[in-house]
């Protein structure tokens, strides 16, 4: 039995949606380092990574800085 899951994506729509998401990851990592929340931001800023959103070196920059600020906040 084959269910229903929806409308079929073609590759362009799965890229579209993979940048969306990643945007959407980045937004909230933003929102989550201003909140003070380290490790979601962490979290989210690999996930934003993992999708496309932000390159290697912009991903390892954020990473440092989140670090830094929580380290200098203990």
């Amino acid at each position: 039995m084959l269910i229903q899951a929806g409308p079929a994506r073609n590759p362009a729509r799965w890229r579209e949606l993979r940048r969306e998401q990643g945007e959407a990851a980045f937004r909230a990592a933003d929102a989550a380092f201003t909140a003070g929340d380290t490790a979601a931001a962490l979290d989210l800023l690999d996930e934003a990574h993992a999708l496309g959103a932000i390159g290697p070196e912009q991903w390892e920059r954020l990473r440092l800085a989140v670090i830094t600020t929580a380290d200098g906040a203990r």
